[in-house]
């Protein structure tokens, strides 16, 4: 069960991206990845694009973040997605 305040509502600002995701491309069992994911709300979103054969790594430097998004259920038939934590924002290694 996951915890009443980890979650989160819907971010408005992806409201139009129904329409921007249709036209980049992502088809079934594309693999995706999200950079600064968030909640998850654009890598589920994603994940159903790429559909059950697809996948999805969504990365995103905060643990909090992380924690909503995992406590989210994706729906079936969609592409598994793996939540990272990573930060960009140091020099990459070599």
């Amino acid at each position: 069960m996951s915890h009443p305040l980890l979650r989160s509502p819907p971010n408005p600002a992806n409201a139009p991206s129904a329409r921007f995701f249709g036209d980049i491309g992502i088809t079934p069992g594309a693999r995706v990845l999200d950079v600064g994911c968030g909640n998850g709300d654009l890598s589920r979103f994603v994940a159903g694009l790429a559909g059950p054969d697809g996948e999805v790594v969504a990365i995103d430097r905060s643990e909090q973040a992380l924690a909503v998004a995992q406590e989210t259920d994706a729906d079936l038939g969609v592409a598994r997605i793996q939540y990272r934590a990573v930060d960009l924002s140091g020099d990459l290694p070599d």
